[in-house]
């Protein structure tokens, strides 16, 4: 997949760093680096406003894995196991006493998913499991619109 669109000043860095990073990600760049929003605004349709905080319901300064299943309910999501339902995915690490720690977000359109990297391109993959072994982690939940 790797194919880039249009002119970016950015492309060898971010080339670089997606390789490097993110050693499964099968790519399409679909939209330009811009620091305008993330990957959880993107999951949510938001692309005007960096989402982050405002997961923190509790506003003790951190974003819990609880405080996400939160989240995403207020935006009209619920977590589901069923692959074909799926809209939104959050991915992450667990570590050997259980704690959950989410690093992305990921949201499907017409059968592909997307990822928002940080404040980088917006990119089309395939698959759920193209962050395994990478600093985003593996798929935590899956999210689909609706009851």
């Amino acid at each position: 997949m790797h194919e880039l669109r249009g002119p970016h000043p950015h492309r060898p860095r971010l080339l670089t760093t997606y390789r490097n990073q993110f050693p499964h990600l099968k790519y399409e760049v679909i939209d330009r680096y811009t620091k305008a929003y993330n990957c959880i605004a993107f999951t949510i349709g938001v692309k005007d406003r960096w989402v982050w905080n405002e997961i923190d319901l509790n506003k003790d300064g951190t974003s819990s894995y609880l405080e996400f299943i939160r989240f995403y309910k207020k935006h009209g999501y619920t977590p589901t196991f069923e692959d074909d339902k799926a809209t939104v995915c959050i991915y992450g690490e667990i570590n050997a006493i259980g704690d959950i720690t989410v690093k992305h977000g990921s949201r499907k359109i017409e059968g592909m998913w997307y990822s928002k990297m940080g404040s980088g391109a917006l990119l089309r993959h395939k698959d759920l499991d193209v962050f395994r072994e990478s600093s985003y982690g593996t798929p935590l939940l899956k999210f689909k619109e609706g009851d």
